[in-house]
Parts: C-alpha cells; sequence; structure tokens
C-alpha cells in the first residue's frame, strides 16, 4: 500500500480572532433554569440598554463578551413563561454572574356544557357524537342529551354534531377563562332513504401502521335491495375544518389515505348515494395518527423538483419529510445533543446555513455570509463540541458563529491561492482540522489547529488522487477521509475508486477501510457513528449522477 506523504508547516502568520480594547468592558455570563432546577436551554438573552443578544445552550449556560461598563437590565426570554428581569452591574475586567427561573404560564382554562334537542318534538337527542375544531376530545351525548366538557383552553371554538337519522349540524362558541359557556343544540331529523346507517368498519389504529398511510374502511346497513351505492369521503384537518373530498363517487367501502401528520387527531365521513338520487350522510368518525418517532438518521430526497430533507427512526420504516420550501435544502447534520439539525438552503439564492428542530419546527436563518468556495457547494461546515456554535467556510476565510447567526467570528484564513472546504472539531482533543483546495479539485490538503484557529499546521500533503471529508474520531486521536486511488483525472473531479482511509494523529500512519468494496464504486462521506463503534459512510456507484448505497 501506498504511504501518504505527509509534511508540517507551521504558519507564521496564522489568524488570530480580532480583539477590541477591553479597557472598558466586562463580561456577563448566568444559568437560565426551570423552578425545579432543571437547565433550560433555548432561552433568548437580552440586555437594557441594547448589547448582544445570545441563546442559552443545552445546559442553560449564557455568555456575553466585551460588555460595556454599567448597569444593565437583563431579559430572558421562552414561549410559555413568564417574562422575568433582573438587574445586574458589569465592571471593568470582572464577569457578572447571574442565575434566574423561568416559570411556566397557567394555561387559560374554561369549561362548556349543552344539550341536543330534535327539532321537532323539543326532545333530547342521546347517543348523538359531539366534536370540536380545534380538536379536543369526542364525547356521546348522555340519555337527557347533554354532554360537558371540562378543562378546556381559552379558545374559539367550533362544534360539531353528528347523529345517524338528523342532519349534520355546528356551531362557533367562545370559551372563556374560569367561566362555564352554555349552549342548546336544536337537530333536524332526515327523510328515510333506502338506507339509514353507515357503519365503520374496524378502527386505524396508529400503533399498527405507519404515519403516512392508513385505510378506512366502512359497511351500510338496511339497504333496500337493488340499490346501487356510491360514495364521497370526507377527511377534516386540523389546519382544515371544513374538510377536504379524498375520494368521490367510488363503489368499494374503503379508501387509502396517505400523506398524514404525526401526533394528530383526523376526522372522516362517508356520504353514501344511490342511482335515484338520494343521500345519506355517515356519522363523524377519528382516528390519531402514532407520535413522532425518535429520528436517528438524515438523508435527502428529491421532492416537488428540490432536495428536501428527511429524518428516520432507528428500524428506517417511518420517515418524515423535514423541510417544505421551493429551495434545495442539503446537507443535514445534527448537533452533538441531537437537539438541532443544521443543514444548507439556497432559499436567498446563496447557500447559507439554517438550524431546526428535529421535528422539523423552528428553522432560523443563520448565516449572510454563504457557505462558498472552490469547490464547496455547502457542504464546508461543522458544529462546535457543545452544539452551541458552528464553523464554517467562506472562500479562504474559516469562521466560527453562534446558533442564532450572532458573534461572527473569524478564526482563520487559507494558505494564497486556496480555499476551506470541509471541517471538523474535536471537543476532546480541542483541535480544528480542515481541508483547503485549489482551483483544481485535486490539489487537496488537510490542515490542524487550534480551537482559536492558531497554530494552523499541515497534516496531510497534496497526494496523489482526490482528498476529501475529514473527520474526527470520537476520542480525537484519529481522523477519517477519503482519497480516490484509481489515479485517474478529469476536469470534473470524478473519482473511479475512492476508499476510506483511517489516519493515526500520534503515528502518521493511515489505514484503508474500504477492504470487499464492489468495483466500479466510491467510499464517501465517512463519520463515526455517535458511539464510536461504527464509521457510517455512502457507497455509490462511479458512474455520474448514479444513486447512494
Amino acid at each position: 500500500m501506498k504511504k501518504l506523504m505527509l509534511g508540517f508547516i507551521v504558519l507564521l502568520a496564522a489568524c488570530q480572532e480580532d480583539t477590541i480594547d477591553p479597557e472598558m468592558f466586562g463580561k456577563l455570563s448566568g444559568r437560565i433554569t426551570h423552578d425545579d432546577g432543571r437547565p433550560m436551554p433555548g432561552v433568548l438573552i437580552a440586555t437594557i440598554p441594547p448589547t448582544s443578544r445570545v441563546m442559552t445552550d443545552s445546559l442553560g449556560d449564557f455568555l456575553m463578551e466585551e460588555i460595556s461598563v454599567g448597569e444593565y437590565t437583563v431579559t430572558p426570554e421562552k414561549a410559555g413563561y413568564t417574562n422575568e428581569t433582573a438587574n445586574i452591574s458589569v465592571s471593568q475586567h470582572r464577569i457578572a454572574q447571574l442565575l434566574m427561573t423561568l416559570q411556566e404560564k397557567a394555561a387559560s382554562l374554561g369549561a362548556l356544557q349543552g344539550t341536543l334537542l330534535d327539532a321537532l318534538t323539543n326532545t333530547p337527542v342521546s347517543g348523538a357524537s359531539i366534536t370540536t375544531f380545534p380538536p379536543t376530545v369526542a364525547l356521546i351525548t348522555d340519555q337527557a342529551g347533554q354532554f360537558a366538557i371540562d378543562s378546556l383552553p381559552k379558545n374559539d371554538y367550533t362544534v360539531l354534531v353528528k347523529k345517524a337519522g338528523y342532519a349534520k349540524d355546528s356551531v362557533k362558541v367562545a370559551v372563556a377563562q374560569n367561566k362555564t359557556t352554555q349552549m342548546t343544540l336544536l337537530l333536524e331529523p332526515q327523510a328515510q332513504t333506502t338506507f339509514n346507517r353507515l357503519v365503520q368498519v374496524g378502527s386505524p389504529m396508529a400503533a399498527t401502521r405507519q404515519t403516512d398511510s392508513v385505510t378506512l374502511r366502512w359497511k351500510v346497513d338496511n339497504l333496500r335491495t337493488g340499490a346501487i351505492l356510491h360514495f364521497d369521503v370526507l377527511l377534516y384537518e386540523p389546519h382544515n375544518p371544513a374538510g377536504k373530498t379524498i375520494a368521490t363517487g367510488i363503489a368499494d367501502t374503503s379508501v387509502v389515505v396517505t400523506n398524514l401528520a404525526y401526533n394528530t387527531t383526523y376526522f372522516w365521513q362517508v356520504v353514501a348515494k344511490d342511482q335515484y338520487g338520494n343521500s345519506t350522510l355517515g356519522e363523524l368518525w377519528s382516528f390519531q395518527t402514532m407520535a413522532l418517532p425518535d429520528i436517528h438518521y438524515l438523508f435527502n430526497r428529491r421532492t416537488e423538483g428540490n432536495q428536501e430533507i428527511y429524518g428516520a427512526d432507528e428500524t428506517l420504516q417511518h420517515k418524515i419529510r423535514l423541510t417544505h420550501q421551493a429551495a434545495e435544502e442539503v446537507y443535514p447534520r445534527f448537533s452533538p445533543d441531537r437537539q438541532w439539525i443544521a443543514y444548507v438552503s439556497n432559499a436567498d439564492g446563496k447557500q447559507q446555513l439554517y438550524v431546526m428542530r428535529p421535528d422539523g419546527t423552528e428553522p432560523v436563518k443563520v448565516t449572510e455570509l454563504p457557505v462558498a468556495g472552490y469547490h464547496n457547494y455547502g457542504e464546508g461546515f461543522c458544529w462546535s463540541p457543545d452544539g452551541g456554535q458552528l464553523l464554517y467556510s467562506h472562500y479562504n476565510k474559516l469562521y466560527r458563529i453562534n446558533r442564532d447567526g450572532t458573534g461572527l467570528t473569524l478564526l482563520a484564513t487559507a494558505p494564497e491561492g486556496r480555499h476551506f472546504k470541509a471541517c471538523d472539531w474535536s471537543g476532546v482533543a480541542h483541535k480544528i482540522v480542515v481541508q483547503t483546495v485549489g482551483v483544481d479539485i485535486y490539489d487537496s490538503e488537510f490542515y490542524l489547529m487550534n480551537e482559536d484557529g492558531s497554530d494552523m499546521s499541515l497534516l496531510i500533503d497534496n497526494v496523489p488522487g482526490r482528498l476529501e471529508y475529514p473527520s474526527f474520531s470520537i476520542d480525537g486521536k484519529q481522523l477519517l477521509f477519503t482519497q480516490d486511488v484509481s489515479g485517474f483525472v478529469a476536469a470534473s473531479g470524478r473519482q473511479l475508486d475512492a476508499r476510506i482511509f483511517l489516519f493515526d494523529l500520534d503515528t502518521k500512519e493511515s489505514t484503508s477501510l474500504s477492504g470487499g468494496k464492489p468495483t466500479g464504486t466510491n467510499d464517501t462521506h465517512p463519520c463515526f457513528s455517535p458511539d464510536g463503534a461504527y464509521v457510517l459512510f455512502e457507497n455509490s456507484s462511479n458512474e455520474p449522477d448514479c444513486p447512494m448505497q
């Protein structure tokens, strides 16, 4: 096996962070906790007078550097929690310490009570189905035609009433805090037709199916001999109380519903029509989809003409689409604490860094300077070990930035004529590895530097074949990377035989891990599993535009 050519060059002009004269500045640090003492991450910290704005990390800690000396009011903010403030003094060359506790806001609750009466006889209607939108609970009226819903959040609701033999009805009500709203509904009886009862067959249970598909089934009682029926099926979603038609004029007594959301209650109805023009509206039935699975894997899939990000559970049976922009969204990467996903989107026309929660919520644009450079299409970024910051490459500059988009800091400048393309950060070794490239994609080198960008030294020199994807081991003592060993060179940068190598940072020896790789394929994007027991990678055909394995 051909050994890699190694070299060590200390850059005498290593870039250091620009600093501001600290003569009239101090620092402010603190921790935000729940009222039970648990740390509270994701709290926005601001001050009056305004300074910088930071977010608490996974331990609930925050740090504001270079704060002008003076008196401040600190205002932590997080949705669903009470607004608290604290006064603190920042002294020159001192770190002011702050400990605050936030309490959840009490829910504003009320109640709803009602009575259903037959519009013709004014007698109670028992056994009627009562549901609400937004969804809360599903109830059946008692023998007196009455129902009650306690502990309803303060809101405006639409109460939906269904019972076979009666026309469906609904009414809008407002539930106020600490009050019981009373209502009375008069239901109009339906004229009997050749069939008068639609019955649900089975119940779609979330625990026995995938979220994106469920089969709804029903049957008809009291069907007149010779009647020919066709069915319309209506589905009511949380964001669409008016409902949508998912099947029209079908002869079958079942329908498959797809693209359902997780942890969501749906309602559905069937309308039966015969050849004589008679119709019957069935009762309002419901089902609830399974809870959102824990996301273990992230991947891209072309959807509706764009690359979108998906997550999958450990079994790969349940998949969920996480992004929905009309843009290319790629390179998803978990933060070390798996509380955030960083990714790249060209929604503004450039390859910008974004972060979101593992369920796809709370998307935030992080950068204004895009991830860009020679042969860099957005992959040149990595997380800090604590998940509070990101490193990313912008041409010949390597920047550090807070997860919320604040605190942009220049860490290093690439050697002349070269751009940064990839990076990784080891919290154990307190080192950063970077890949630099020239105009030629095959002109690639790896450098090692300290966490602050100092002492950048050449680690792996420009060797034959394309070098890519440096990634630290869990203990920071080894490095994964790929090298195309075919000797093939093309202007497109095409690789014919990319293999994974494990490089020991102490001995400077490398070992190939791609034994048994299928002929005509490339191993790319290697990294260690979170426990360090496995190496995860992509294997794809060396033919252009072929799918990965």
